[in-house]
């Protein structure tokens, strides 16, 4: 990964997702255009191994400068996602190769998987 090409992905799209990895993400110019005028450094109050901490520090055209630091991950310790946060990140991923009607129905099989035995899970995900 490329630290520059994920904020600037970041910055433009609002996220990072697996959408920002796709072949024509990895070639979209706006984004290569603003990896190109990113820098980083070492983040001294980061507390890896136990968290992935950091922080970004923009500087605009204007010389407004905008900070944000995250000392604790998303996902991680008291910041832990939400049912609906899991829910929501893995649609957005299956349905990029998925139908709706496909994506929902494999979720519906893992949000159950305490119900159902190991085969019907296995035959539930490979069926087409």
């Amino acid at each position: 990964f490329s630290a520059q090409f994920v904020i600037a992905a970041c910055l433009i799209r609002g996220k990072f997702t697996f959408a920002e990895l796709t072949p024509e993400s990895l070639v979209d110019a706006q984004i290569l255009n603003l990896a190109k005028r990113i820098s980083y450094s070492e983040y001294i109050g980061s507390q890896f191994p136990k968290f992935l901490s950091g922080g970004v520090k923009v500087v605009t055209k204007s010389g407004t400068v905008l900070e944000h630091r995250e000392d604790i991950n998303r996902g991680n310790g008291s910041r832990e996602l939400s049912n609906n946060d899991i829910v929501s990140k893995f649609m957005e991923n299956a349905e990029m190769t998925l139908t709706k009607d496909r994506a929902e129905s494999v979720l519906n099989l893992v949000m159950n998987i305490e119900k159902i035995s190991g085969s019907e899970l296995a035959e539930g995900i490979s069926a087409q």
